[in-house]
């Protein structure tokens, strides 16, 4: 229940812009799941054990280097 509040309030803020319509409804769920996917994706991110990422940065990886190599590699293992 706790979930679908937001999505209900963006489909209210929606509807004098875009009209009462498929459209509408169309357009704020898409727009409320990319924000619970990015949502997601960045605490995945950050439940990488502090001491990987601070190796990392001892053995000269760029920020692009530990995004790639490391935090989503680390994301995937948690997943079996």
């Amino acid at each position: 229940m706790v979930y679908s509040i937001p999505s209900l309030a963006l489909l209210a803020l929606l509807i004098p812009l875009t009209g009462l319509g498929q459209k509408t409804a169309i357009i704020a769920l898409v727009i409320y799941n990319q924000y619970l996917l990015l949502r997601n994706f960045l605490a995945g991110l950050n439940g990488v054990d502090p001491a990987i990422m601070e190796a990392t940065a001892a053995m000269g990886m760029t920020h692009m280097q530990r995004l790639v190599r490391v935090l989503t590699f680390a994301e995937n293992r948690g997943k079996s």
